[in-house]
């Protein structure tokens, strides 16, 4: 493949090191993406043929248009094999695992709906403590009851500010709660509106698993010892629902776990497809697979692919995460997040930033009618003209407050600093 990248027109690599990159206009580079997946197909040393897309933070309804065109790649490329190659990073780590156990507003454990009687049933024996039958909300959803049927909020390792598209109506929303608890381990923008913050450990000293996108489940080992008054946050949602339970007469809740193999066992228990997943049988680095835990596609069918341009005048600002930031030291803003300075800047491209007469380093201001953003100027001719790209990372995520809720792209005007 190094090969064959060096012979293609418009392919760069920098003197710093970094790994050759492609360049230039669509009608140049994908006739080269296709011909050497038209080779990977044909040519059966190169099987299994994977095709993989992380998803963005920003546009949900784009990012599921993205995943459908791409699963019609997959079965043009393989047919029937198609089901079991196409695999989705999300976009944290353990959100697959997140989804098995039941973090979901419409689903309990298992993948059961959360009407289901007779799974809701299996959760209040081994709870000690009757389970909702409804199915509760989104994000969003929450956010549109706060102050109405939502008036208090929990957070476990999250940070809407950073992530979320138009912080000003996340903000706003925000203070309409009566309570807002957030367990992190960093004080970030979302932790310091909350009412109480209660630290989790850092990803470090977690102790736990992962459940990877190809269905498989990882080991963790804490790699440090909790700092000062930290506790995992699975100890304190069961000390928190135990109080509560205690508070509103709702009896003994058994959720008061000593150590993550008992919640491992416990999933092991309640959810079929992790009933091989019990310490005992993850130690030493082996790792457990969901195979045949009826989940993935079973069958390979074209799907369609609802894509629109976007509408209005101006640039169009992308954005999605970078390879340099440190997230730790965005949340906090920290000077020091991008230690190689390789991410802080709005990415021009050469035609563009000759037109308005910018240079590498010049400041400008990007802008539209939810807020605006200072930054400097990288010309590269990785974007292409009319368009310009922000690292998510930047300032603590400060570019979202651009976007409106599920965009994935916006459009902005770019000028010179005054």
């Amino acid at each position: 493949m190094r090969q064959r990248l060096e012979a293609v027109p418009g392919l760069t690599e920098a003197t710093t090191g970094e790994a050759p990159t492609l360049s230039g206009q669509p009608e140049q580079m994908l006739p080269f993406a296709r011909d050497v997946l038209l080779e990977a197909v044909r040519d059966e040393s190169q099987r299994p043929l994977t095709f993989v897309y992380a998803l963005p933070h920003l546009g949900p309804s784009e990012a599921g248009a993205t995943v459908a065109a791409l699963a019609n790649l997959a079965v043009a490329s393989l047919g029937q094999e198609a089901s079991q190659s196409l695999l989705v990073l999300p976009q944290e780590a353990n959100v697959w695992g997140m989804r098995d156990a039941g973090v979901s507003p419409d689903l309990l454990p298992g993948y059961h709906a959360a009407a289901e009687a007779d799974a809701r049933e299996a959760l209040e024996r081994a709870w000690g403590t009757p389970v909702a039958g409804g199915a509760g909300l989104t994000f969003e959803e929450m956010l549109s009851e706060a102050g109405g049927k939502l008036r208090a909020l929990v957070l476990l390792d999250d940070n809407p500010l950073f992530t979320a598209a138009d912080k000003t109506w996340v903000k706003e929303r925000r203070s309409k709660l009566d309570f807002l608890l957030v367990v992190d381990s960093l004080l970030t923008d979302t932790a310091q509106m909350a009412h109480v913050v209660l630290p989790d450990v850092g990803p470090f000293g977690k102790e736990g698993t992962v459940t990877s996108a190809d269905r498989r489940i990882l080991r963790l080992h804490a790699a440090n010892s909790p700092q000062g008054e930290a506790q995992p946050g699975w100890r304190i949602l069961g000390e928190l629902a135990a109080r509560l339970a205690q508070r509103f007469n709702l009896g003994e809740v058994r959720l008061t776990y000593s150590r993550p193999a008992d919640i491992m066992d416990e999933m092991a228990d309640l959810i079929p497809l992790y009933r091989a997943a019990r310490y005992a049988e993850m130690e030493n680095g082996a790792q457990s697979t969901l195979g045949g835990d009826g989940l993935g596609p079973k069958t390979a069918a074209l799907q369609a692919v609802p894509l629109s341009a976007p509408q209005g005048e101006g640039f169009v600002l992308t954005a999605t995460r970078p390879l340099y930031t440190s997230y730790d030291g965005a949340v906090i803003h920290s000077p020091e997040a991008d230690r190689l300075h390789r991410e802080e800047f709005v990415e021009v491209c050469p035609q563009d930033a000759e037109k308005l007469g910018l240079s590498k380093g010049d400041e400008v201001v990007l802008k539209n009618a939810r807020g605006e953003l200072a930054i400097r100027v990288k010309v590269t001719e990785a974007v292409q003209a009319g368009t310009l790209f922000v690292p998510l990372y930047y300032d603590g995520g400060a570019v979202t407050r651009l976007f409106a809720r599920d965009e994935a792209v916006t459009r902005v005007e770019l000028a010179p600093r005054p």
